[in-house]
């Protein structure tokens, strides 16, 4: 049988397996840290924590990308090495789901689900990922959210060519309405991103969106003239711009979702990358 030993201020573990007799120097975790690269972190077994974990976002396509998934919860650790991945969200101008899809983020036995794909329509129609905004009326319902970790794309209803938001941890992504004038695709109104959830006063508003993680990323907006364009959602989301620029991207290590860029084709803003945050209890 191994016996555990520690040291009288708990940074050395060792154990005696009949083979080997080695030690182990626990990282020293005093208040909030925040990973955003993967690595792995030394605990002693049973050492409380207070962790949040967020995935990639999406990338948006004519629909929003969806946000990364946000878990938030007390975790007690049961061996002396936790691994730590932390997911890149999904890159520039992806089309599909595997390809503009968030990586997951994992903290031991939590796995943050990576966000998904917005749809889009390129000479044949794309059904948007997990949390992704629709695009267009015929293939009108937003990608399926994730139970507990981020909700669905926006809809597209009406004779709506349009791009409905990416799902949020915080809420469903903003459907795109409307009906056609005499000017193809005038008077529409599309999807911003859902909203994000705010952490901040558990650790701090200088992480994520000042304190918000997982927000959709914005629509097409095909309002030919009006001002302005789907919003990300708060939580990181990329604002629609009809181009790519750096606010169409989601932000960095907030899960966001990217934005969408342009209509009927799978070019669009990246998603966000992923974050994970422990804190001693």
């Amino acid at each position: 049988m191994k016996e555990v030993f520690y040291n009288s201020d708990g940074v050395i573990y060792r154990a005696d397996d009949g083979f080997v007799y080695y030690d182990i120097f626990f990282d020293v975790i005093t208040g909030i840290t925040a990973y955003t690269t993967s690595t792995d972190v030394k605990l002693p077994i049973g050492t409380n924590l207070q962790v949040l974990v967020v995935g990639g976002g999406g990338s948006g396509a004519s629909g929003g990308g969806g946000s990364g998934g946000v878990i938030f919860t007390g975790y007690t650790t049961t061996t002396l090495i936790t691994t730590i991945t932390v997911g890149d969200g999904g890159g520039d101008r992806q089309g599909g789901f595997a390809e503009g899809r968030g990586e997951d983020s994992i903290f031991g036995t939590l796995t943050a689900i990576g966000g998904g794909c917005g749809g889009y329509r390129n000479g044949f129609r794309i059904n948007p990922g997990l949390g992704g905004g629709a695009w267009d009326h015929e293939y009108n319902l937003g990608g399926a959210g994730v139970t507990g970790q981020f909700f669905n794309g926006g809809y597209c209803s009406g004779s709506t060519f349009g791009g409905a938001g990416g799902g949020g941890a915080g809420g469903v992504g903003k459907d795109a309405r409307g009906i056609a004038d005499s000017i193809l695709w005038n008077n529409f109104y599309n999807g911003d991103g859902g909203p994000g959830l705010y952490y901040g006063d558990e650790y701090g508003d200088e992480y994520g969106e000042n304190g918000y993680f997982g927000g959709g990323g914005g629509g097409y907006w095909t309002n030919i003239g009006a001002a302005g364009g789907p919003a990300g959602g708060i939580g990181g989301g990329g604002k629609y711009w009809g181009t790519l620029v750096d606010d169409s991207r989601g932000q960095p290590n907030t899960g966001g979702g990217g934005a969408s860029t342009i209509p009927e084709g799978p070019s669009g803003a990246g998603g966000g990358s992923g974050i994970v945050i422990i804190k001693p209890i």
